[in-house]
């Protein structure tokens, strides 16, 4: 009788003991997950913040297109003799190399 309880002591602690471990390792695969997660938010807000960065640079520079267009063109109503090399220069920039001599 005494040897049964003792028994079922054991079998008791070691029941509790497994269930401690139990509860230990979900924690950590909660806070594993947690971390996974955060690690997942910090680089979405990363990429969007990389995204927003692209955009902006691309917005500044359709912006400095569009003004150097407007001075180009200020210059070109300024000054229309300057017309034929100003064609061949935009032609030269798309890769076409015309030979034209500069005006005067």
């Amino acid at each position: 009788s005494e040897m049964l309880a003792q028994s079922l002591q054991d079998e008791v602690r070691s029941e509790m003991l497994a269930q401690s471990l139990r509860d230990e390792v979900k924690s950590e695969m909660l806070a594993q997950s947690l971390r996974d997660e955060v690690k997942s938010e910090m680089l979405a807000q990363s990429l969007q913040a990389e995204v927003k960065s692209e955009m902006l640079a691309l917005s500044l520079r359709d912006e400095v297109k569009s003004e150097m267009l407007a001075q180009s063109l200020q210059v070109l109503e300024a000054y229309p003799e300057l017309q034929p090399w100003f064609t061949a220069e935009q032609a030269r920039a798309r890769g076409a190399v015309p030979i034209v001599p500069l005006p005067g």
